[in-house]
């Protein structure tokens, strides 16, 4: 029977974990999709093969040893989807050091191997966020002169620089949107700290959050719906959240203390947050191995 891993790229692109019934799940919704569509242009050896599936539960139809069969087909592919996965998608680590008596962003592997180093700039370069795909770096950077800092993007090896934002003061706190169309950024451009989003390419700029008080520290819902930020509208540092239009903020924590830095959780296995609050990915890591 021909494998197809790819078929499973979707589950690993929307962060699910691959797991058996995900596979089957999955299995079914596009044989339906085909059943529907006869006319689809795809492989038609694919096509045939998914036309033919039979879900599991079906024991009278196919008996155990069918059963034992498309389980271990399953199995297989499985493997094999992790392990072209797990080849092209090494862990990576983005951070910021002064070890050249510069302020540069470096990455490196999971393991702290493969230490390279992405920016090369007298002025400074930090905050480093990745994209979902991990191809790029969104990053702020003074290599502008004078106290204006800019928001740059590059790809993970150091290659195509690109600038994002263009304008006098500061933009800061840079946030890629878990599905890799947006980013969220702080700024300053109107003489007072607000939360602006923008598409990934730097286009379809628009102010989130309109207030003369600060706001800031940016952190998107897993779904990229929505985003909780820092707001000291109330006299005082709440916890926030708003669509990303702008529409139904809500104050989440309303207490006379400070609330502030907030992590959106996402199920799928990681945190979405900016790269400005330390200690994230490995607090995770540390959940994970409890």
């Amino acid at each position: 029977m021909r494998l197809y891993p790819h078929l499973f790229q979707p589950l690993i692109d929307a962060g699910k974990h691959v797991t058996l019934q995900n596979m089957l799940d999955h299995i079914k919704m596009i044989k339906h999709k085909l059943v529907q569509q006869p006319g689809n242009q795809q492989d038609t050896s694919m096509v045939q093969w998914i036309r033919e599936f039979r879900p599991l539960g079906f024991r009278e139809r196919l008996g155990m040893k069918m059963i034992i069969k498309y389980k271990v087909v399953c199995l297989v592919i499985m493997l094999v989807t992790f392990l072209s996965f797990s080849q092209t998608s090494q862990a990576q680590i983005a951070f910021v050091s002064d070890r050249d008596w510069n302020y540069e962003i470096y990455v490196m592997d999971s393991s702290g191997n493969d230490l390279r180093r992405l920016t090369n700039h007298p002025a400074y370069d930090g905050q480093p966020s990745w994209s979902p795909n991990d191809k790029r770096i969104v990053f702020v950077s003074g290599r502008d002169g004078g106290e204006s800092a800019e928001i740059y993007a590059v790809d993970s090896n150091g290659n195509n620089l690109r600038r994002l934002t263009n304008h006098l003061g500061k933009n800061e706190s840079p946030s890629w949107s878990p599905d890799g169309r947006q980013i969220a950024f702080v700024s300053e451009r109107n003489g007072r700290f607000n939360i602006y989003v923008m598409d990934s390419s730097g286009s379809n700029l628009r102010n989130l959050t309109n207030h003369p008080a600060y706001d800031g520290q940016p952190s998107w819902s897993p779904d990229s719906r929505q985003i909780a930020f820092v707001s000291e509208r109330d006299l005082n540092y709440e916890v926030y959240v708003t669509d990303v239009d702008g529409n139904n903020l809500r104050n989440l924590t309303n207490h006379p203390v400070s609330d502030f830095q907030p992590d959106w959780f996402n199920s799928a296995g990681y945190l979405v947050t900016p790269a400005v609050n330390l200690m994230t990915i490995w607090g995770q890591i540390k959940r994970n191995s409890n």
